[in-house]
């Protein structure tokens, strides 16, 4: 089935089907000495063919599910090789402009289905890994997290604290970006609702939607304020795709509405806040506000976040390998 999952799209029938017929392909194309002409290719292939074999058995008794996404590369690799000796091998070099059109239009629309098959599945690993992250994030714990990314949480959580305590990596959401000097703003009401407002050990989670009287332009982002009596902390947060909102206030464009804010709690003073949304665009400098009942208090717990005691690989750059970033409609 490994072999046959890209051209399959890893239909549990088609998929390994394929597979079979690629591997009579391959076997014809040796028996008669077609990898002579491409002796390079010939030995790729046989090459991805031991690798992909080697990977089927390590991986048989060990993991589920038993092929995983990351190895469909292999199907790739020998499928695209695979033809590459056989058209090498079949079509004379005379009507190779013939052949092109159709080829290059088949592997467009092979494209095109591919394309639709896996997009929304794409789409929703990340944003069900992104939960997990911001749970974590949040909580700095694995255990009750909404998709478990780990099948052990007890250990996961000990790994991923050994390695914050040594520097070496660090799992965290993106941070919100601190704004130095708000720009010219004016106040509006608006429909929103946050339905996230949590203070972690370290960092503040604010999650929802806001949604103004007028259309809803892509080129808008989100920003939280915190206000004191004498003072504004400004956040520029991430818009996330909210398709529930658009359907029930019958707005297509309130699919961007949504936002999350991620910040660190060391940016901001121990005390009350009111919290107040904004959006703006970005060509015009020009934000829209409306203020909200919410408040935070950062007082609470603020002294296991200051900066003394906080290890330095958080407040040092570190290599992170995922830290919970998607384009912006995530």
């Amino acid at each position: 089935m490994l072999l046959g999952s890209v051209p399959g799209l890893e239909h549990p029938v088609l998929s390994p089907l394929l597979g079979l017929l690629g591997l009579g392909v391959a076997a014809g194309l040796a028996s008669r000495e077609g990898w002579r002409r491409e002796p390079v290719l010939g030995a790729f292939l046989v090459f991805v063919l031991g690798a992909t074999l080697l990977i089927a058995y390590g991986r048989f008794t060990l993991a589920a599910p038993q092929i995983a996404p990351r190895y469909f590369v292999q199907s790739a690799l020998f499928w695209a090789t695979l033809l590459t000796i056989l058209a090498e091998t079949a079509v004379p070099k005379h009507r190779f402009l013939q052949w092109a059109l159709p080829v290059t239009l088949g592997v467009s629309a092979f494209n095109v289905v591919a394309s639709t098959r896996y997009l929304p599945v794409a789409e929703d690993f990340f944003r069900r890994r992104l939960e997990t992250i911001r749970y974590y994030d949040k909580w700095l714990t694995l255990g009750g997290a909404p998709h478990p990314i780990y099948p052990d949480h007890t250990q996961a959580d000990q790994i991923l604290n050994t390695a914050l305590e040594k520097g070496i990596y660090r799992l965290q959401a993106r941070t919100s970006v601190p704004v130095v000097k708000r720009g010219p703003t004016k106040e509006r009401s608006m429909v929103y609702h946050i339905e996230e407002l949590d203070l972690g050990e370290r960092r503040l989670h604010v999650r929802g939607f806001m949604l103004p009287e007028k259309k809803w332009g892509r080129q808008f982002e989100p920003y939280l304020v915190l206000k004191t009596a004498d003072r504004e902390y400004v956040f520029r947060g991430r818009k996330q795709s909210r398709p529930d909102v658009a359907e029930v206030h019958g707005r297509p464009d309130a699919i961007d509405s949504g936002f999350f804010f991620v910040v660190r709690r060391v940016e901001i003073p121990p005390t009350e806040f009111r919290v107040s949304l904004e959006h703006r665009a970005r060509w015009t400098g020009v934000g829209l506000f409306t203020n909200t009942d919410h408040r935070v208090d950062n007082r609470e717990g603020y002294e296991k976040v200051g900066l003394s005691q906080v290890h330095s690989s958080l407040t040092a750059p570190a290599r992170q390998i995922f830290i919970g970033a998607l384009p912006p409609k995530f």
